[in-house]
């Protein structure tokens, strides 16, 4: 495997300025420059709620999913004070979701191992998030993968009526998803890992497990040799700890939001777009009645909620709201914004691995850390990647390209490439006729200013058309050099969708199945041992 680390332009924007440690990004980052380890360590080894405790519950998780040994020998570390967590997390996307799931679990694993070896006086274990406690069931039900014909092909599952608004952790998986064995089986070429690989993943996405039970068993499946945890939010167990943040939450919800939106303010006045958008009186709190249902809770002007379920809203004053959070504590949840805190009030988190929107959400929060009194962890960008299989290899050397040149045309790489390599004359012809032309029409306009102006509007139109005129022209020329270089385009257009299928970056696509089963399972772990610790550029994995 060789691994080609490219420096790109990245979004949002804000990711892009978090990566150079723009100076404009100090206010809402507390460790972007100068960072601190040992401090962070510090703050981040003492937690509010019972080791314990947290440990024994994270323990039954475990034995509920058959984790393996590795990862329940982690889970029992928890509970020493001198153990800190390094955290990723994602929702339960159908088998994995997009293949940055596993790229931002290797950044933990790796940046785990770095600590580990700079502080040895502390243990460091690597933590997976699941974030089921939503209910954006269409945001999880889809999978996208690269046929064997070069392809982009998409699956997804139905939403049951009777399912709408209920947590995903609640949500079994749908028997449909056993059909998808058979498009599988069409789509992807035979391989020695094949067979193998479609029996593990649909007997761990078999209908008696609910989504969040498939994703963490799948997660062992790939990740088992590490030690990996992971952690169910939606556990009421869990939840019952983290009760004194819920009824901070609740109780201070108007100030918890001004800090919030205080913080967004400054953001816009730095010149960037806040990434998680307020509706007017929102709260970062959602609401759990007692038949399942999911609900945001918006806050009232002379006190307590609403939340919109039917045509009427319903009311939730602040104390009823308290006396069930005590007598159920799933009745409350997080918001994107709230979300974090959950975690770092639980966790010993010295670091979380964010992809880039997700960056951009912590920088909205540094307020809201601070109202409950918890040290922010490390925000630590995760790797980038793309695979790059033997074909899409051969077609850059047939045509003497470079990833560098790949992802810096990746919108107009077809016609860049024949300007440069099949018709550079005519094209450039084209171009200096039409300047040339135009230079002439400028001269005139200065002329018909001092002899009639009202022509003006006469040579303004005869410059639309020459414009107008060129461009169908270019057009032409473009279709006519395509075709008689057909085979260079499907190349160029192969590579396209190899590296960005339908227009965006591969890691945020496509699913890890095709490419686990023809390069194996293993595949992840060189991936692993090959990622260079630098997280600033993008990585080009060679297969």
């Amino acid at each position: 495997m060789i691994i080609h680390a490219l420096r790109i332009e990245e979004t949002p924007p804000l990711f892009e300025d978090f990566l150079k440690k723009s100076d404009s990004l100090l206010p809402f980052f507390p460790h972007l420059k100068d960072l601190n380890w040992e401090a962070v360590l510090r703050a981040r080894k003492s937690l509010p709620v019972s080791r314990t405790q947290l440990k024994e519950i994270l323990q039954k998780q475990h034995h509920h999913w058959g984790a393996p040994a590795s990862s329940l020998e982690k889970v029992a570390l928890l509970g020493d004070s001198n153990t800190v967590a390094v955290v990723a997390g994602q929702q339960a996307g159908v088998f994995g979701g997009p293949l940055y799931t596993f790229y931002k679990t290797l950044t933990v694993i790796r940046l785990c191992r770095e600590l580990a070896a700079r502080f040895p006086e502390y243990t460091f274990v690597p933590v997976f998030w699941l974030e089921v406690n939503d209910s954006d069931f269409r945001e999880i039900a889809q999978l996208r993968y690269l046929s064997k014909e070069g392809q982009v092909k998409q699956l997804q599952l139905s939403e049951p009526p009777e399912e709408v608004g209920r947590p995903i952790a609640a949500r079994r998986i749908d028997p449909a998803l056993q059909s998808w064995c058979s498009a599988f089986e069409e789509d992807f070429f035979d391989s020695e890992f094949k067979a193998d690989l479609l029996n593990d993943f649909f007997s761990i996405y078999s209908p008696e497990h609910t989504y969040g039970d498939a994703f963490a068993r799948l997660l062992f499946k790939f990740f088992a040799r590490y030690g990996l945890v992971v952690v169910d939010p939606s556990d009421p167990a869990l939840l019952s700890l983290a009760e004194p943040l819920f009824r901070q939450a609740v109780q201070a919800a108007p100030e918890i939001r001004r800090r919030c939106d205080e913080r967004s303010a400054a953001l816009t006045r730095a010149g960037y777009t806040p990434q998680i958008r307020f509706q007017p009186k929102q709260s970062l709190l959602f609401y759990l009645d007692r038949d399942g249902r999911r609900y945001r809770l918006d806050m009232r002007p002379e006190g307590g909620f609403v939340y919109k379920a039917g045509p009427d809203p319903q009311l939730l004053p602040e104390n009823e709201l308290l006396s069930e959070l005590a007598e159920r504590p799933g009745a409350l949840s997080p918001n994107v914004a709230l979300r974090p805190l959950l975690q770092d009030f639980l966790l010993p988190a010295c670091a979380y691995v964010a992809g880039p929107s997700e960056v951009a959400y912590f920088a909205q929060l540094g307020g809201v850390y601070e109202y409950f009194e918890i040290a922010m962890p490390v925000v630590y960008p995760r790797h980038r990647i793309t695979l790059s299989e033997p074909k899409l290899q051969r077609n850059l050397r047939k045509l003497d390209l470079s990833y560098d040149e790949i992802f810096r045309h990746k919108t107009n790489l077809v016609s860049t490439y024949l300007k440069k390599n099949a018709a550079q004359q005519l094209f450039q012809a084209t171009e200096q006729a039409q300047q040339t032309i135009q230079g002439e029409l400028e001269r005139m306009r200065t002329l018909l200013e001092q002899v009639d102006p009202t022509l003006l509007a006469t040579l303004q139109k005869t410059r639309q058309n020459v414009e107008s005129s060129f461009a169908k022209l270019s057009h032409k020329i473009q279709k006519t050099i395509e075709a008689k270089h057909e085979t260079q385009v499907r190349q160029l257009e192969s590579i396209l969708t190899q590296m960005f299928p339908e227009g965006n970056y591969q890691e945020r696509v496509l699913n890890l199945l095709g490419f686990a089963i023809k390069f194996g399972p293993d595949f992840l772990h060189d991936l692993l041992e090959y990622l260079p610790v630098d997280v600033e550029r993008h990585c080009v994995a060679e297969l």
